[in-house]
């Protein structure tokens, strides 16, 4: 699930270089349109490729100089995708979601239909430790995080409450639990066995919670289309991300899935988060 420039997949471990703007010099390092190392805009290769990536020469003439020179993307302080959306990625963020227990809100006696419902109910958590932006950084502006992003199956859609937590603790609800109705709705190839209680991986779909997705939030969107299996693609989160403003970019963002409706289960095999290349270097998930 790797869409550069666009989202982020999860599967291996890796460390990503710095995100940010793209530095062009008209291929000679002083902003005069002509090589330093000759007069008259002419130019004599050096190199088949630039080969040094700080000494502001164009070496193979091609009229980008240094981090502007795509040969030297990602080579040492380099942005690996000047001027793209910056990608996170981790392996880390996996975990199993067993069929739901709300004994807590039966004895209180809680309808399913309040909306306090799924905080009496199973949670299951996987957090995203970010780091690699500037310190003391924030969300100043909340579009900038452009999409929240997992990779997981479940045989019953109905069953969840998908919340996302900044690190101040900011909650903003990505698919809402809203009650125990409704026909059965599968995201991914779900595999409903449970023995013993520990769910049987079936097969993910990708999806993404972004605001400026075209369908509405994932129930919503299951009643209106009549589908059986939520499509992989982009939806609406069910509460706006400016629940984010004025949040810490780098610490402990965490996604937690609360299964307010016991028997079915599912598996959440990856997840990432998408930010804007504007604010600065690409975040690390630890």
């Amino acid at each position: 699930m790797r869409r550069i420039s666009l989202l982020a997949a999860i599967l291996t471990p890796m460390t990503l270089a710095a995100c940010g703007p793209d530095v062009r010099d008209n291929g000679n390092g002083n902003g005069t349109g002509v090589d330093a190392r000759g007069g008259g805009g002419n130019c004599t290769p050096t190199a088949t490729q630039e080969t040094a990536c700080g000494d502001g020469f164009d070496e193979d003439c091609d009229n980008a100089t240094d981090c502007g020179d795509p040969d030297c993307y990602g080579v040492g302080s380099c942005p690996a995708n000047p001027g793209g959306n910056c990608e996170v990625q981790t392996p880390s963020v996996s975990f199993a979601l067993p069929d739901g227990v709300c004994t807590q809100a039966e004895i209180m006696g809680i309808p399913d239909s309040d909306p306090t419902y799924p905080n009496y109910c199973s949670a299951y958590e996987g957090v995203m430790n970010l780091s690699g932006f500037a310190a003391g950084a924030t969300l100043a502006d909340p579009s900038k995080l452009l999409a929240i992003c997992v990779n997981m199956e479940h045989s019953w859609l109905r069953d969840l409450e998908i919340e996302a937590y900044c690190p101040d603790g900011n909650k903003v609800v990505l698919s809402n639990f809203e009650g125990q109705q409704g026909g059965e709705v599968y995201l991914g190839q779900a595999n409903d066995d449970d023995e013993f209680g520990a769910p049987v991986p079936g097969v993910g779909f990708d999806y993404c919670w972004r605001p400026t997705a075209t369908n509405p939030a994932m129930i919503p969107y299951a009643n209106q289309a009549g589908v059986a299996v939520l499509p992989a693609g982009d939806y609406q989160p069910s509460e706006p991300f400016t629940g984010f403003a004025g949040c810490s970019l780098n610490g402990a963002w965490k996604l937690r899935v609360v299964d307010a409706w016991g028997i079915d289960n599912g598996y959440i095999f990856s997840t990432s988060m998408e930010f804007d290349g504007s604010l600065g270097d690409c975040p690390i998930i630890e």
